[in-house]
């Protein structure tokens, strides 16, 4: 995967999902932390793809990230939301789970403080 930047929307598709198992998995996150820096920027360009399927696996992928302190910036975060008016109906669904997680963490936080 040294080569982020796939052509074919079913490779992309299959190395997004293969990114969100890992990212799952808080166990690997300090080991990532290289990777990450070098490919985020690319993992949340793929929330515009032009292949919806794409675009959905990327957004589910940048939900995951957005589970962990200091990855996203709030640019990153802005990109995502401005698909809320996005034409497709699945882009919509996929980026109402990032809003909804974003939600839930800003309550979890105003609980806690």
């Amino acid at each position: 995967m040294a080569h982020f930047y796939i052509q074919l929307g079913e490779v992309r598709i299959a190395a997004l999902r293969a990114l969100s198992k890992i990212y799952s998995d808080q166990s690997f996150i300090p080991n990532l932390e290289l990777f990450t820096g070098h490919f985020k920027d690319r993992m949340i360009g793929c929330v515009l793809d032009k292949e919806t399927n794409v675009a959905v696996e990327a957004i589910n992928l940048v939900t995951i990230l957005a589970q962990y302190e200091g990855i996203l910036t709030e640019e990153d975060t802005e990109t995502v939301y401005n698909l809320m008016s996005d034409s497709n109906c699945r882009i919509r669904h996929a980026v109402s789970e990032f809003v909804r997680m974003q939600l839930l963490e800003t309550a979890a936080e105003g609980i806690k403080g």
